[in-house]
């Protein structure tokens, strides 16, 4: 039984080799079939006849490399540029019926150019390939990102065009946004700047209002405005928040520096009163800022320009303002280095208010002269 079974391995064996010939074979015949294949569509394609041996490889295989930098896209494959000179040597030692040295199928460069045999002019056109396929690729990636960018800006003008003009059949709730927004977003805080942290909030009650007219729940608004879900509102609602804020922004630079002049003073807050004067000081060329609502030491406002300094205390009241607001702008003066107290108000002075001004050298201007206060400042 021994004896038996050491010539059913050699016959094994020999089985196996013969095999492995057989599917070399055809394997080999394969791969002639697909390269002859492959150099029959070349030269149908690029005629042999225009292989110019008194020229360089690169020159008599130039349409056949412009054909590769054309077909070349944008690809997130690290080694895609790589691939594609990779794949235009391979067509070209195929045209020029040297297969044998092209590139093998998942042959990396690096390691192809240093495999013996390669021909110098072969390496050299690797070398004059890639910078040029490298250059095209940066070209069409940018290409891809303008184009990208363009269709996201037409995509945007066109859901604000729809926006605006659903926001357009409800003017009077737009209107209100806008007085309203602009007269939070204008008070200036403790730094002297304009309190833009308020818009986000306006902008979301201004839709809640919306909301109402169209029927929306309060629940579906949450998950809009919380989550971001957008599938449980209306299309134009999606890009609501953006458009409103860019509606405000472009109201509130044509509104900056230029308050109304028929504003009703009695309707404003104090802190709105503060912000009132304060852009009508701007509008006649002060840098303005407001001082710490804590311990202001007697100011609202500080006024400067060409190197003069108005410490300003504004007095938004309902009774007549007395002799208290006149001393707190004196020591205003003093503690921010000013050079002139003023005391302002919708309201009027009493007259022993009138007098310690008037022997402190502080400016008051009461409700009559809000009028002309334009007059007063210059």
């Amino acid at each position: 039984m021994e004896e038996l079974a050491i010539p059913l391995v050699i016959i094994g064996f020999i089985i196996w080799g013969i095999v492995s010939v057989i599917n070399s074979i055809q394997e080999s015949s394969k791969n002639h079939f697909v390269t002859r294949k492959a150099q029959l569509d070349l030269e149908n394609k690029y005629p042999v006849a225009d292989l110019d041996k008194t020229k360089s490889l690169e020159e008599r295989n130039q349409i056949l490399i412009e054909d590769h930098l054309k077909n070349l896209r944008k690809d997130s494959w690290p080694h895609y540029v790589e691939n594609q000179v990779s794949d235009c040597i391979k067509e070209i030692a195929i045209r020029e019926r040297v297969p044998n040295i092209a590139p093998k199928s998942r042959e990396w460069l690096p390691v192809w150019e240093k495999r013996q045999g390669i021909p110098l002019q072969y390496i050299e056109l690797k070398n004059s390939l890639l910078p040029k396929f490298k250059e095209r690729y940066k070209e069409i990636v940018e290409e891809n990102r303008i184009r990208q960018e363009q269709a996201e800006k037409e995509y945007e003008d066109k859901t604000e065009r729809e926006a605006r003009h659903f926001l357009d059949g409800r003017k009077d709730i737009i209107d209100k946004f806008l007085e309203i927004t602009e007269r939070k977003v204008s008070i200036i805080d403790d730094y002297g700047d304009e309190s833009w942290v308020l818009l986000s909030k306006e902008i979301e009650a201004c839709i809640r209002k919306l909301a109402v007219i169209d029927g929306i729940s309060d629940a579906k608004l949450k998950d809009f405005f919380k989550k971001g879900y957008t599938w449980n509102v209306p299309d134009q609602y999606r890009d609501l928040p953006k458009v409103l804020e860019k509606i405000f922004r472009e109201y509130h630079e044509a509104q900056k520096g230029s308050p109304k002049k028929d504003i009703s003073l009695n309707d404003l807050s104090g802190v709105e009163f503060e912000t009132y004067l304060s852009k009508i000081f701007k509008e006649c060329g002060y840098d303005v800022s407001g001082t710490a609502t804590t311990g202001d030491q007697g100011a609202d406002l500080l006024a400067k320009k060409s190197g003069k300094t108005l410490v300003i205390q504004a007095k938004r009241y309902q009774g007549t303002v007395g002799n208290k607001a006149v001393q707190e702008v004196v020591g205003a003066v003093s503690y921010y280095s000013g050079n002139e107290g003023w005391v302002i108000t919708n309201s009027t002075f009493t007259p022993s208010a009138k007098a310690l001004a008037q022997k402190n050298n502080v400016k008051l201007v009461d409700g009559h002269d809000l009028l002309k206060i334009r007059d007063l400042i210059a």
